[in-house]
């Protein structure tokens, strides 16, 4: 039994999850939701790369095509074709019964479909054309349906009402004729094996049985299910893999039964996860909702058990859930390892917690985020090679993970001033409490902000500004385990600060070391800068500009910017930081990221050197928690040289979690070009390196969405990157670059568009 599972908040979704596949190949995700939405995951990118509203209601099944770039869309009336990259309908038919069963040819462009009546519709994908019809003399609608491993031939069910025998047809696809028929008591389903044979299984939800039926020698075995009732898996479709059964029941959840009938692994809903209405027990009566999927060349699957937005990932040769995929029909997705470590949105983590099989006590998964975010952990859990790490530091964080309790002041109260005084109590749980974090309005205010001890409680003080304040308290132990934070609100009534802007813009286009000159470093910032500034005017009060470029960009001279910035700025006012120049991961034990200053004369091999002369994440870390403003924003187009290109895959992903760990750590937006390359011949017609070049598209008013005021804020340039840098890279350079963006804390505007 899996005993740590993953909890979300049914009413917090933006809409249900109703359909899922993976394309034949692999390499594609999609998913499909209640209001219209699909959107198409890239495993091998690790990111969503479509997202669009079709035209569909009370969808019965989503699967790839043949061809990986069309999808077949079912729905309760009508069956449709789409293209997912260019977003077009193909084709559609209508169909005169509700659809029971779904099958796509394996190596033919096939679809068949199964209905109420006990139909079978053969479609060919290519040409559209029906290539034949079957309907069955016995049955109430289709329970088995399903193409055998070379196409040649086809498996039919019709599932009578009442339990009595019906019949199980083998047709030949390609003479439309009729081979075989078997004759059995009710069955919930039919389907071919996976392997390369001809073996049939068919099953009874009643009997707790399998039969194998090889209808080539009309030979049957039975297999019955050995186990306690309490953990069977009642039959909704069966998956063969390597003699065993990967069986899933839809609502009842998933396992694993040996060839002799023994129950190697089963996961039950338990009863505050049981869906009301719908699909919810569908396996009752033989539809099929066809949620097992194999990830090709191994032993992983991806397994939509219990009809929800969480699905499983699963590794059949180990017996046990090695993560999960959350979606949501927004921007939001999560990939979590049963270790703790998560990939994916940020909104989506504050939805999610982790939870113990029959207990109450849930950890929210944005606790300890900074620890476990792991960028590309899809394709880390799917490998081959994948690791799969216990979870016993998880158990520990659900039960050691100490309490905070703000005392004073109330939520909702009114403050006098711009300073409060916030008195809290810590409470321990077997692991000694280290520090409290202090975040106001999702800013942190520092790594250790633990106050001075009172008798019973300790305090505080803490800055606020104008409005609504939210402050949030965490406590944090002695070996890393965090608190649930408790928050309290705070208004306060005094006259509106007018916030003034301060923007430190770094532009590196020549090193000591000539060999790590830039072409548009330097171009880019000023571009930058002026983008800004011009767009801002309206927004703030004054704007303030710090410049840096070349030989004057050393360590010394942007920490005293830092500090001088930090000396003057208050909390209302909005610090924008851009970085146009190297980045580099150190090549230790622990990989550091750094931005490289203008001393810096060796990029690799010379950690002391990065020490002493480049600036390092940690250091940007204490400069923003220094920092008052409450609302930061950090640009890094931060690019390898031309001759250091084969470092790119060393730094691509432990880059990408340094970033993500500075974000959650600062509560600030970050928004960086990940594995960023700078080809002069390529980008020579932008004139700017790719990546700023698309900022300054965004700034300009492309960038706009949702209710277009012409304010561009941080988000909606963010949105603008992860959509367009993909488009522009694949036209420039032939393959698509994916930005890296996170975001905590409040949403500002950066410009107005004029």
């Amino acid at each position: 039994m899996d005993e740590v599972r993953v909890y979300f908040d049914k009413t917090k979704i933006n809409a249900k999850q109703v359909g899922m596949d993976l394309s034949p190949s692999g390499k594609f995700l999609v998913f499909a939701f209640d209001d219209g939405i699909i959107r198409v995951f890239d495993t091998s990118l690790n990111r969503f790369i479509s997202s669009h509203r079709y035209d569909y209601t009370n969808l019965f099944e989503i699967r790839f095509s043949k061809k990986e770039e069309a999808l077949v869309i079912v729905e309760s009336n009508k069956w449709q074709l789409v293209n997912w990259k260019s977003k077009e309908s193909i084709y559609q038919q209508e169909l005169f019964k509700e659809p029971t069963r779904v099958a796509i040819g394996k190596n033919n462009n096939w679809l068949a479909i199964g209905t109420h009546g006990v139909e079978v519709q053969i479609f060919d994908l290519e040409s559209k054309d029906k290539i034949f019809s079957i309907t069955m003399a016995k049955g109430n609608h289709i329970g088995g349906l399903d193409f055998s491993f070379d196409d040649k031939y086809l498996v039919t069910y019709g599932r009578p009402s009442l339990n009595v025998k019906s019949l199980i047809d083998v047709y030949e696809v390609s003479s439309q004729q009729l081979v075989v028929s078997l004759k059995t008591p009710s069955k919930i389903g039919a389907n071919f094996s996976n392997e390369e044979n001809y073996i049939i299984h068919y099953y009874n939800m009643l009997h707790l049985s399998i039969q194998r039926w090889n209808f080539l020698t009309n030979e049957v075995e039975d297999v019955q299910l050995i186990s306690k009732f309490e953990n069977l898996v009642f039959p909704a479709n069966i998956y063969t893999y390597k003699n065993n059964y990967v069986i899933s029941g839809l609502s009842q959840g998933f396992g694993i039964i040996d060839q002799n009938g023994e129950v190697k692994f089963s996961t039950r809903r338990s009863n505050d996860e049981k869906s009301k209405g719908g699909r919810a027990f569908a396996w009752q009566m033989g539809i099929d909702v066809n949620n097992i999927k194999r990830i090709p060349n191994t032993s992983k699957f991806i397994i939509n058990a219990f009809g929800t937005n969480i699905n499983q990932i699963f590794d059949a040769d180990k017996a046990e859930i090695i993560g999960y995929f959350y979606t949501d029909s927004n921007e939001e997705h999560a990939i979590i390892a049963r270790d703790g470590r998560v990939d994916g949105s940020m909104e989506a983590f504050s939805k999610l917690a982790w939870t113990e099989r029959k207990s109450d006590k849930r950890l929210p998964m944005d606790v300890n985020l900074e620890q476990f975010i792991t960028p590309k952990l899809y394709s880390a859990l799917t490998g081959s090679d994948a690791i799969v790490a216990d979870n016993s530091y998880l158990r520990d964080a659900i039960a050691f993970a100490p309490e905070v309790n703000i005392i004073t002041p109330d939520s909702i109260s009114t403050a006098s001033g711009n300073t409060i005084e916030v008195t809290y109590k810590t409470t321990a749980h077997g692991d000694p409490v280290k520090n409290t974090l202090v975040l106001v309005n999702g800013k942190a205010m520092g790594a250790d902000t633990r106050g001075f001890k009172r008798i019973d409680n300790e305090s505080v003080t803490v800055t606020i500004v104008s409005g609504h304040n939210i402050i949030q308290l965490i406590a944090v132990s002695e070996k890393g385990y965090q608190s649930v934070a408790d928050q309290i609100i705070v208004n306060y009534d005094g006259a509106k600060a007018e916030s003034e802007l301060y923007m430190l813009t770094i532009g590196l286009n020549e090193y000591r070391n000539p060999k790590y000159n830039l072409n548009y470093a330097q171009a880019d910032a000023t571009a930058f800068q002026n983008e800004v500034k011009d767009g801002s005017t309206t927004i703030f009060s004054s704007v303030k500009n710090y410049f840096i470029e070349n030989q004057d960009a050393t360590k010394e001279k942007i920490l005293d910017t830092f500090n001088e910035i930090s000396s003057t700025i208050g909390p209302e006012d909005v610090f924008v930081f851009y970085y146009a120049g190297h980045g580099v991961m150190s090549q230790g034990d622990k990989p550091v990221f750094y931005i490289v200053p203008y001393g810096v004369t060796q990029l690799y091999g010379n950690e002391d050197m990065l020490i002493e002369k480049a600036i390092s994440a940690d250091m940007l870390k204490s400069l923003s928690e220094a920092m008052p403003a409450q609302k930061q924003l950090f640009v890094l187009d931060a690019c390898q040289s031309g001759g250091m290109t084969e470092m790119l895959a060393m730094r691509g992903a432990a880059e990408e979690k340094a970033i993500a760990q500075l974000a959650r750590s600062t509560g600030t937006y970050w928004l960086t070009a990940s594995n960023s390359e700078q080809f002069a011949t390529e980008f020579a017609t932008l004139g700017h390196g790719l990546f700023t070049y698309t900022i300054l598209e965004g700034l300009s008013g492309k960038a706009d969405g949702g209710s277009m005021d012409k304010k561009i804020t941080v988000k909606e340039l963010s949105a603008y990157l992860n959509d367009r840098v993909p488009e522009l890279s694949e036209q420039h350079k032939g393959q698509p670059q994916f930005p890296t963006s996170y975001g905590f804390g409040q949403d500002f505007p950066i410009v107005i568009i004029k």
